[in-house]
């Protein structure tokens, strides 16, 4: 036999070794549970008929997925360890003279706001709020000091 004819015959061997045991594997595509439910939008908990709880993503803008799963969002925990949102969540509706309003955004390394929004400063929290309704819509990140 030449060489490359057992070179064939041994690869052609293994071949049909691995073949069956590769039958073997997980059909469900779970993935080692990492990830599987990226495609859902609200998970539900529900016991006895009741809606116990609803919960939807997280929507931050411009903060890696690892941080933005966090709680606060965008926050590394070293920072949210030292200031809270003393319990202001995305959806409030909140007074605009009472909080910062930043008008120079290119000082917090930012761009113009979106059209009907702004940026402001709640508990060193650079956050977007809604400027007709004054309704928090994302928190951005945590800042060390005003600078406008």
């Amino acid at each position: 036999m030449t060489k490359r004819r057992l070179m064939t015959a041994a690869l052609l061997g293994v071949t049909m070794i691995v073949a069956p045991v590769s039958s073997f594997a997980k059909e469900n595509n779970q993935g080692n549970g990492r990830g599987h439910d990226r495609d859902r939008d609200v998970r539900v908990e529900v016991r006895d008929g009741q809606i116990l709880r609803a919960q939807r993503p997280i929507v931050v803008a411009n903060c890696p997925p690892g941080l933005a799963k966090k709680s606060p969002a965008c926050v590394p925990p070293g920072q949210a360890r030292r200031g809270g949102n003393n319990g202001i969540v995305i959806g409030d509706v909140l007074d605009l003279d009472d909080i910062h309003v930043i008008t120079q955004p290119g000082l917090y390394g930012l761009g113009d706001p979106p059209r009907g929004n702004r940026y402001a400063i709640i508990d060193g929290q650079l956050v977007r709020v809604d400027s007709d309704t004054g309704r928090l819509l994302s928190f951005i990140r945590l800042v060390n000091a005003i600078l406008d």
